[in-house]
């Protein structure tokens, strides 16, 4: 009971998105409770992807949000963000305790040295995009 209790702890904050078959414990035998927990999990960072990219478009009118290839350049981040003459890279995870693949962390570094890049996730996600923001609305001299 103790590790139910816990697992519900950590997920409230993520109500949103959850599926709507979890409502309580007595509704799910335990295996299928852990299944669907686990479904949630693997799709949340898609799911908060998918409706990121939607939140940019609407922001950010006019913006190409393009969806990078992992399988290219190792540690890339997941969107580039093109807005008039500005681009920014995010990586998006589903928590801030998600954990970073292998050259994650240089590849954010580094092209956040270039114009913006950085890790997004539930937690920070408002704060981003107002970074975001700040740098989309600065005049390039352009």
């Amino acid at each position: 009971m103790g590790h139910y209790n816990a697992l519900c702890s950590f997920l409230s904050p993520f109500a949103n998105f959850l599926p709507p078959l979890i409502e309580t414990r007595s509704d799910l035998g335990i295996l299928r409770h852990f299944k669907v927990c686990l479904y949630f999990f693997v799709m949340n960072e898609n799911k908060f992807q998918a409706a990121l990219k939607k939140e940019i478009r609407s922001r950010f009118p006019g913006s190409y949000i393009l969806k990078t290839d992992p399988s290219d350049i190792q540690g890339i981040p997941d969107l580039l963000i093109l807005h008039n003459d500005k681009w920014a890279a995010l990586e998006v995870k589903k928590s801030q305790k998600a954990s970073h693949r292998p050259n994650q962390d240089y590849r954010v570094e580094e092209m956040n040295n270039m114009s913006y890049a950085a890790f997004i996730f539930p937690e920070n996600k408002e704060a981003v995009l107002n970074e975001l923001a700040q740098l989309f609305e600065t005049d390039s001299g352009r």
